[in-house]
């Protein structure tokens, strides 16, 4: 999301070559010049396992079962798809 904010929220197929192609020097700059942003979206996923978490635990203790986690798609300029992007055609 960090990089999603950098481009101005245009899809990550759009992302300059060196990012959207993870050259790792480039990523590695841009882990060191955004910390704080990127720290940001961390503490958010760090957050929200912390909650589903508590929610499992609390469903198991009333014998509610919860199989997998939250199901959701994938748009094809999502960021979520940067990370799997072999599975993406470009």
């Amino acid at each position: 999301m960090a990089l999603k904010d950098f481009f101005n929220g245009i899809p990550w197929l759009s992302f300059e070559k060196p990012y959207r192609d993870k050259d790792q020097a480039t990523i590695e700059k841009f882990l060191e010049e955004h910390k704080q942003e990127v720290g940001y979206y961390a503490f958010l996923q760090m957050q929200y396992d912390k909650q589903w978490q508590a929610l499992l635990a609390y469903a198991h203790e009333k014998d509610v079962l919860i199989f997998g986690d939250i199901p959701y798609l994938l748009r094809h300029g999502q960021c979520g798809c940067l990370g799997k992007s072999s599975f993406v055609p470009v």
